[in-house]
């Protein structure tokens, strides 16, 4: 039986990957998805639902799935919505259970909460990860990646704030 579960999660993984899925990944999530993943496992289950957040957007729950076609994807998601989205599966996907799949879901929680200016809630989702990536002893190199790139991305943005707030103008 977990043999199924395997391959379900492969196939649904590749329809998520694939260019014409788009418009309706993230429906496919909360409709088909959300039935069964407690069995799913929970890393690949992150991995899913980091894809699918990056298609919300307020616009796409409102509309029958035939004029999801007519609308255009590339526009930014709605941050609310996005947090929302992303809090929720980490709200699903225990540390306890999961180390490896919490701090990926917690490293881009973080990331997206940089990328909306959120620094201090960034800050403290990042140091939440890493308190988990410290009592883990093998995590996988996508979860270490996903922390160390939130963690540069926060020090980089600290230091640009720093170095624009005390800049000094020279007065010749």
């Amino acid at each position: 039986m977990c043999r199924l579960w395997h391959q379900l999660t492969q196939k649904v993984d590749e329809f998520f990957d694939h260019a014409l899925a788009k418009p309706y990944r993230v429906d496919v999530y909360t409709r088909f998805v959300r039935d069964f993943e407690e069995r799913l496992n929970p890393l690949r289950l992150a991995e899913m639902g980091i894809k699918i957040s990056q298609d919300i957007d307020s616009t796409l729950s409102l509309l029958p799935t035939p004029f999801v076609l007519f609308i255009d994807c590339s526009r930014p998601a709605d941050p609310a919505q996005h947090l929302e989205f992303l809090t929720d599966l980490l709200s699903r996907i225990t540390k306890d259970k999961s180390p490896d799949a919490h701090v990926l879901v917690l490293s881009t929680l973080a990331h997206t909460k940089l990328l909306f200016g959120d620094l201090e809630g960034s800050k403290t989702d990042i140091d939440a990860a890493w308190k988990v990536l410290d009592n883990t002893d093998a995590v996988e190199n996508s979860v270490n990646g996903a922390y160390y790139r939130v963690a540069a991305d926060y020090y980089k943005v600290g230091l640009t704030c720093k170095v624009e707030t005390f800049t000094v103008p020279l007065n010749m």
